[in-house]
């Protein structure tokens, strides 16, 4: 956990949530101006904004009302206040929400605990409606919200919390909150579908059912939050001829939507771009929770389709599958086989340039252009026989 300050009066939107700070007094200060986040967030906020924020530092012991840090050996009160505060990607936050469900059943429901989640804004939809979250805060929140929790996770000071690159995240958080994996964990993470159902996102899906008359939506999205992770829209648009039975949409941010239509045209895909109506995450859960199936490379699609109980075939590159669909019964992998100057897949790396795209001045990563159509298109017959849709 980590504290931070503006060195001026400023407003901020961070993570879509609007902040009226000021400077801190020498003589005091007031709890509503510093920040409160995990390492993660910090240190991208400190880079980012290192001229306008600072890192402040104090004794805790000396703040009255101070939350105590989560401990597995800790025996918490009935009817106590956790917050867990947690930075990521979408995909991060469905796996947080996998574990949060099973500590709740575990450990925290029959004793009244209050569990208080603090995510960036624009991740709220994964969380909202869920029944074992009492309340979903901001982050970063600020010191007056923090304390008015009696104890707080944070993952990154806790055993387990710091394997994420080699292990599911699941299992490390699961360690952390001192909870034993088992194979009920293999039941996937549900998020609320009834709020979904009137969003923009579902409405659009839905029309286009409408005019198929039937015929089965398969959601398509080969991009990643991070360029090594893109697939090339080739390998998903060879689906779109091989398999004609199936209608398709393609859901990306509404900002790349006249990208992604500039690639449906070069690669003449048959398939309908609603990204320009994907105003958000709960237009694209909406969007999800409307379709049959999800083909995505590793990005947040997969993780979506899952905790809705849809069929789903991810695409991996640097990342291994095993690593990241072992808890998710219904998603069929393919994982590229590569071995070229620079690495050998999976390389593990997760973010930043991939050496071997400089390396060969290709656009998308080498070992993502490497995989066969024929191997796309029988993880497609196989996540289409092993799911009804």
């Amino acid at each position: 956990m980590r504290f931070l300050a503006a060195n001026q009066k400023v407003g901020a939107t961070i993570y879509g949530q609007d902040y009226r700070l000021r400077p801190i007094c020498r003589r005091g200060a007031d709890f509503r101006d510093i920040l409160v986040t995990d390492n993660g967030s910090a240190a991208e906020l400190l880079s980012r904004h290192g001229g306008i924020v600072s890192e402040v530092t104090f004794d805790r012991d000396k703040v009255p009302g101070f939350p105590l840090p989560w401990s597995k050996q800790r025996e918490i009160p009935k009817d106590s206040s956790i917050l867990v505060l947690r930075t990521g990607g979408i995909g991060d936050h469905i796996m947080l929400l996998q574990a949060l469900a099973k500590w709740w059943q575990e450990r925290l429901y029959d004793r009244g605990i209050n569990l208080w989640l603090a995510v960036q804004r624009t991740m709220f939809p994964v969380f909202e409606g869920n029944t074992f979250v009492s309340r979903c805060l901001a982050l970063p929140v600020t010191m007056d919200q923090l304390l008015e929790a009696d104890y707080y996770v944070d993952f990154t000071e806790l055993s387990g919390g710091d394997g994420f690159s080699t292990r599911h995240p699941a299992d490390c958080y699961l360690e952390g909150l001192g909870v034993k994996n088992n194979r009920s964990l293999k039941e996937p993470p549900l998020i609320s579908q009834s709020r979904l159902q009137s969003s923009v996102g579902a409405d659009v899906v839905r029309r286009v059912r409408k005019s198929e008359n039937g015929r089965p939506v398969i959601l398509l999205q080969w991009k990643a939050s991070v360029h090594m992770r893109t697939l090339p829209p080739e390998k998903l648009a060879c689906l779109t001829r091989l398999f004609p039975e199936f209608k398709y949409v393609i859901a990306h941010a509404k900002d790349d939507s006249e990208n992604v239509e500039a690639a449906i045209k070069e690669q003449n895909l048959n398939a309908v771009n609603i990204s320009s109506m994907m105003d958000g995450l709960q237009d694209f859960l909406g969007a999800v929770s409307m379709v049959d199936a999800v083909v995505s490379t590793d990005s947040c699609g997969y993780h979506v389709a899952a905790a809705l109980r849809k069929p789903a075939l991810a695409v991996f590159g640097s990342i291994g599958s095993a690593l990241r669909t072992c808890y998710y019964p219904d998603v069929i992998s393919v994982d590229a086989e590569y071995s070229g100057e620079t690495c050998k897949t999976p390389c593990g790396r997760h973010r930043g340039a991939c050496p071997e795209a400089k390396l060969h001045k290709t656009r998308y990563s080498p070992c993502l252009l490497s995989i066969p159509d024929d191997a796309i298109a029988e993880g497609f017959r196989q996540m289409v026989d092993r799911c009804v849709v």
